[in-house]
């Protein structure tokens, strides 16, 4: 919850140069795309602060939306700095950006020192518009020359402290954040504060929803035949695994096992293995010939799971489903829902939890993001749904998110009125400290 809205200077900007320019993009947007667009639009124009969370489903096409806003910033004569929770996603959103005619420079830890210098100049003197990239852009050597707009993509990724290192760079500067783990709008207020929100529900048309089958089995056996076909008519395939080793603590299908597994047994399909102990390079090296066709099959941790964008993978193989939440299942088979093709995703599990069952078989019928994020919230609850119970964020000791929305808006209300009066002097000194020492919420 925000003590106060920040008043910043406009941004002077044309709107009908920004919707030009997006007439003549080589697709269409969707009603809800461009609805997002319209509120951003209006934000930065504002004299009040953008505080906005865009929500949307995997593959509704919210990175064109924040690029859009990039542009506008831009046309506005400030700089903008977007925030990928991963390099190969921050070299995807440059090269995606690159193809639109958007200007945008890389700059990640992996770079050569030389090239760090040179983009860290240009970024101090304003001849850098658009930067993007990782944990990088904290550091405190990133000076900006005008700072405008700061997009965190996956931003429940980043921890308050970074988002705010990165905002503190500039002055008063607009903030939207990006999800791909949507939740209904109540429960975003509640657990996100004042912010402002835009949900994109539409999807690209001809995106088709993703064919899902659960098997239970600790084996592919029941669908590799299925697979090899898929393969056989030119397709690529994912296989996820839980763990990148053997672990004793917990047996789980561990990358390096199926991937010697397949190649000893698989003699004429072309494999190829990526798990979050490989360098940035070799990560790279490993997506890009995956990209190009250059292996049919990737088996892979769940370093996939954010904006791995292959049209032709429209195949997903998920070992031990089970160790997964339902929301981070329905991010990885997006990743198999990026063309015109039908999407496949097998999910495997040997479990005998009958609410582990339960909830693999709800995953064939499910096919919306929003249905999944309330089907994960009533099943487990906040914390593992947003990926910060961890982290520290309590759950409701007597509330329940479903049943009492309600009383969650009543709260919500009565925490505006409380920071608007500025009456109770022991409350607002527990709200200042709570905010002063929040890890994961602003």
């Amino acid at each position: 919850m925000h003590e106060k809205k920040e008043i910043k200077t406009k941004k002077d900007f044309s709107v009908s140069t920004v919707k030009n320019w997006i007439s003549n993009l080589p697709f269409e947007l969707t009603k809800d795309q461009l609805s997002s667009i319209d509120d951003i639009l209006y934000d930065l124009k504002s004299t009040n602060v953008m505080f906005r969370l865009v929500q949307g489903d995997v593959g509704c096409g919210k990175t064109i939306v924040a690029q859009i806003s990039m542009y506008a910033n831009q046309l506005a004569g400030y700089q903008s700095a977007l925030l990928a929770p991963t390099e190969i996603l921050a070299r995807q959103h440059v090269k995606n950006m690159h193809k639109l005619g958007l200007e945008a420079t890389l700059y990640v830890s992996s770079l050569a020192a030389k090239e760090k210098k040179e983009i860290l100049e240009k970024l101090e003197n304003g001849k850098i518009f658009n930067v993007v990239g990782t944990h990088a852009l904290f550091q405190e050597n990133v000076v900006f020359h005008k700072l405008g707009l700061v997009i965190a993509d996956e931003q429940q990724r980043f921890g308050v402290k970074q988002r705010r290192s990165l905002l503190e760079k500039g002055k008063c500067v607009d903030f939207l954040m990006m999800s791909a783990t949507p939740i209904p709008r109540t429960y975003a207020h509640f657990l996100y504060g004042d912010m402002d929100i835009s949900s994109i529900h539409t999807m690209p048309i001809g995106r088709k929803s993703v064919v899902t089958k659960y098997f239970k089995t600790a084996s592919m056996a029941p669908c590799l035949n299925d697979v090899l076909n898929f393969i056989k008519e030119g397709r690529q395939c994912y296989v996820v695994c839980p763990a990148i080793e053997e672990n004793d603590e917990y047996k789980m299908r561990n990358v390096f096992e199926i991937y010697e597994g397949m190649t000893k047994t698989l003699k004429d399909v072309r494999i190829g293995l990526l798990h979050g102990k490989m360098t940035s390079q070799e990560k790279e090296e490993t997506m890009d010939k995956f990209s190009k066709h250059e292996f049919d099959i990737l088996v892979s941790t769940t370093v996939i799971e954010v904006g791995i964008d292959v049209a032709n993978a429209s195949v997903m193989v998920i070992y031990d489903a089970h160790r997964f939440g339902l929301s981070t299942l329905h991010q990885l088979r997006g990743r198999v829902a990026r063309d015109k093709k039908q999407g496949y995703c097998f999910l495997l599990s040997s479990s005998n939890d009958p609410q582990a069952i339960e909830r693999l078989k709800k995953m064939e019928e499910l096919k919306d993001g929003f249905e999944v994020s309330n089907y994960d919230l009533h099943m487990r609850g906040p914390g593992d749904i947003l990926g910060i119970r961890q982290s520290g964020m309590p759950c409701l000791v007597f509330g329940d998110f479903e049943k009492d929305q309600a009383m969650m808006e009543m709260c919500i209300q009565d925490a505006k009125e409380i920071i608007q009066d500025q009456v109770d002097v022991d409350l607002l000194l527990y709200i200042s400290n709570a905010i002063e020492n929040a890890q994961y919420f602003d």
